[in-house]
This record gives structure tokens, C-alpha cells and sequence, in this order.
């Protein structure tokens, strides 16, 4: 019974698991192109999040010019208002 059993699977053909997986020079250029995905994907999040944070830091230090540098000048025009 093995024997026959044996004898059969020499028989088939070598059929893969997996048919429909590409091989060879197709194969390597799919993993390319999904590893340039992926990568490309993570390196826009980060420079987004990244463009974010700049904003947010730039944003806080203009305030922070801003109200530094109007209070001298509002304070020196009340005191020559003050002074006549």
C-alpha cells in the first residue's frame, strides 16, 4: 500500500501551495514595489507629522515675539502720553 502510495505522488506534477505567486524576476520586482510602498508610506506620516510639529513650535514662538515685542512699544506710547 505505501508503496503505491509512493509511486503516485512521484507520478503528479510538482504543484506549488501557492499558484498564483509570482516567481523570479516578477517576484522580486513586487517585493520592491511593496517594500517602496510601505517605506513611502511611513516616511510621508512621519514628515507630516513632523511639518506639524514645526508648525505648532513656530506658531508658539511667534506669540511669544509677538507679545514681547508690542508691550515696550505700547508701553513707551502710554508714557509719552502720559507725559504731555
Amino acid at each position: 500500500m505505501s508503496m503505491a502510495i509512493a509511486n503516485w505522488n512521484q507520478s503528479r506534477p510538482a504543484v506549488s501551495l501557492y499558484p498564483l505567486q509570482p516567481q523570479g524576476l516578477q517576484r522580486l520586482w513586487w517585493q520592491a514595489y511593496a517594500y517602496t510602498t510601505v517605506s513611502g508610506i511611513l516616511l510621508l506620516t512621519l514628515v507630516g507629522l513632523g511639518s506639524l510639529f514645526l508648525y505648532e513650535q513656530v506658531l508658539k514662538w511667534a506669540r511669544v515675539c509677538r507679545q514681547n515685542s508690542t508691550y515696550p512699544v505700547r508701553a513707551s506710547l502710554e508714557r509719552r502720553k502720559s507725559l504731555g
